[in-house]
């Protein structure tokens, strides 16, 4: 998970059991002791440097990929979500960031699906 704030943006680690069935409970107990790493400036300051966002995302993915091990990258969603000064932006900069992120995350080895959604959002996915 990626939390891109307007001061920066951090990826956060998380280690929940899967449900192995229907039956199980629905409750996911993430771990409040999720392993993270942190970039500034916010990626809201690349709306006009789009060539920058690859850049900006590695030491956030190479953070994520050693944390995980390598024969379960591939089955790891990676999902961001943005905050604060994207907001800011006109529509036309929020899309071209977007794109851009889209194109390094499906770069990675990480699930990340070609028709998968970045949020913009006014609150925090996880709270933590």
């Amino acid at each position: 998970m990626m939390d891109a704030g307007s001061s920066g943006t951090r990826v956060y680690v998380y280690n929940w059991p899967c449900r192995s069935t229907a039956n199980s409970p629905a409750d996911i107990n993430i771990s409040q002791d999720a392993l993270n790493t942190r970039v500034t400036p916010g990626l809201s300051t690349f709306g006009s440097n789009i060539a920058g966002i690859g850049p900006y995302f590695k030491p956030l993915i190479d953070f994520a990929m050693k944390n995980i091990p390598a024969a379960q990258v591939p089955q790891v969603p990676l999902f961001l979500r943005a905050t604060a000064g994207m907001r800011l932006l006109s529509q036309t900069q929020q899309d071209a960031i977007l794109t851009e992120t889209r194109r390094v995350f499906r770069n990675t080895t990480f699930l990340f699906s070609n028709d998968a959604r970045l949020f913009l959002s006014c609150f925090f996915f996880f709270n933590i």
